[in-house]
C-alpha cells in the first residue's frame, strides 16, 4: 500500500521532503497554487546531511519555473536515487507574497 507525505512551502527556506532511510519515492507532485498566478522557481536536490552537499548539491531540478496554476509530476527514473545515503531537499528560489507550493511525495 502506498504512503504519502504532504508539504506546503511558501518561503525560501530549504525543506527536506524525503529524509534518508525513509525509502525511495515513487513520485513527487509539485503544484504551484500562487494566489496571484505568479510563477515559482524551484530547486530539487540531493543532500547527505553532512553539510558537504550544501555547497555542491546534486541537482535533480535547478531553477525550474513552474507557472502559476500548474502541476509538475516527477516519476522514475527522474527521481531514482540512493535514499539510504541521501535526503531529498526542495527550495523555492523566488517567492511572491501569495506563493504556495504544494508537494506530495508517494512512497
Amino acid at each position: 500500500m502506498a504512503t504519502f507525505a504532504y508539504y506546503k512551502i511558501s518561503t525560501v527556506v530549504a525543506t527536506t521532503i524525503s529524509a534518508k532511510e525513509i525509502g525511495d519515492p515513487k513520485s513527487i507532485t509539485l503544484c504551484n497554487l500562487d494566489g496571484d498566478g505568479s510563477d515559482c522557481t524551484v530547486n530539487l536536490y540531493l543532500e547527505d546531511g553532512g553539510g558537504t552537499d550544501d555547497q555542491n548539491p546534486i541537482y535533480i531540478l535547478h531553477d525550474i519555473v513552474i507557472p502559476g496554476g500548474t502541476t509538475l509530476v516527477l516519476e522514475h527514473p527522474e527521481i531514482l536515487y540512493d535514499s539510504i545515503t541521501h535526503g531529498l531537499t526542495i527550495l523555492l528560489t523566488s517567492v511572491s507574497s501569495g506563493q504556495l507550493l504544494n508537494v506530495k511525495v508517494a512512497y
